[in-house]
């Protein structure tokens, strides 16, 4: 190997032509590569965020569908309950919200029915009352946050009403599918994070942080910055329960990891395939100097009175 790179570069012309040859490769390599990882990092960056707006846009709108199917749920129990208040309403609701921890009927006469665990709902407002009169349900926070009582209204006056931990409504208490950095978390109209997939640290910044209820923010948790995508839950107009916000964010450095996993990989690239370009230059100037080495030594001894030399160059090119 070493005699590949000394006979070549010996030569001024050998080091001209070597010279030429390498930075004439290099520089279209180095545009390539520049265009490529450019490209490459817009793409991924467009990717990633798009993807961090799909999981939060599904956290919201699955919460919503989960919610609505437990309302109709509850809803079809009303009349069984009221019609049947003993063991036919429990045999009723077997496979029916297995979420609920506390689930109850109340008959138009104003008896409660207890059909799975115990306690009740909050006293209902005016406003509340008027609500579950008008639209036919109210999301109600209980005394812990944790939880939330649904409450639906009956055309027979009856009401039912069932205990539900928020993340069994939208689904964070199960295994999710979300990258290993990423987090979801479900902040309430007052600002409250009702459930969360991330540690506390992150969910009590979710709470306190000037997110935008739709849309793509930063924000910075100790030394941590994260990219947060957020989508709007509303729950006024059939809940009562105002505007909610799923709330997705990822560490910046996660977020940027695969980037800079490209990156390395392009560098490396580049690198293999610069080694690659000058081995390659440094062979092809020493086979094409050879036979001008062979015509400098034939000179050398023709100087020195050595008339009989041979020389039988067979390049085949002007040498």
């Amino acid at each position: 190997m070493s005699s590949l790179f000394r006979h070549p570069l010996d030569s001024r012309v050998g080091r001209r032509i070597a010279a030429v040859a390498v930075l004439s490769a290099l520089a279209p390599l180095a545009v390539f590569g520049s265009v490529i990882f450019a490209r490459a990092r817009t793409q991924f960056e467009t990717q990633a965020r798009q993807r961090l707006h799909q999981d939060a846009k599904t956290a919201a709108l699955n919460g919503l569908a989960r919610l609505r199917m437990m309302e109709e749920e509850l809803r079809w129990l009303v009349p069984v309950a009221a019609a049947s208040p003993g063991r036919d309403a429990n045999d009723a609701i077997t496979g029916l919200l297995d979420e609920a921890e506390a689930l109850s009927v109340l008959p138009a006469d104003g008896t409660r029915v207890a059909l799975k665990g115990a306690g009740t709902p909050p006293a209902l407002t005016a406003a509340e009352s008027r609500h579950l009169r008008d639209s036919g349900a109210v999301l109600l926070r209980s005394s812990d946050a944790d939880w939330n009582w649904l409450v639906v209204g009956h055309a027979s006056g009856a009401q039912a009403a069932a205990r539900l931990s928020t993340s069994a409504i939208f689904g964070l208490a199960e295994a999710t599918s979300l990258p290993d950095e990423e987090a979801l978390c479900l902040r309430t109209a007052v600002g409250h994070v009702a459930c969360s997939s991330a540690d506390a640290a992150t969910a009590a910044a979710v709470r306190t942080a000037a997110l935008p209820q739709h849309g793509e923010a930063t924000m910075t948790i100790g030394e941590v910055t994260y990219v947060v995508r957020t989508w709007a839950l509303p729950l006024q107009g059939d809940y009562h329960a105002g505007v909610w916000t799923a709330v997705a964010l990822v560490p910046q450095t996660g977020f940027n990891a695969t980037l800079g996993q490209l990156e390395r990989d392009v560098a490396l690239l580049t690198a293999a395939s610069l080694v690659v370009v000058i081995l390659a230059v440094l062979a092809s100037v020493r086979r094409n100097l050879r036979p001008l080495t062979a015509l400098e030594a034939a000179a050398a001894r023709s100087s020195r009175g050595e008339f009989d030399v041979h020389l039988d160059v067979s390049s085949g090119d002007e040498f």
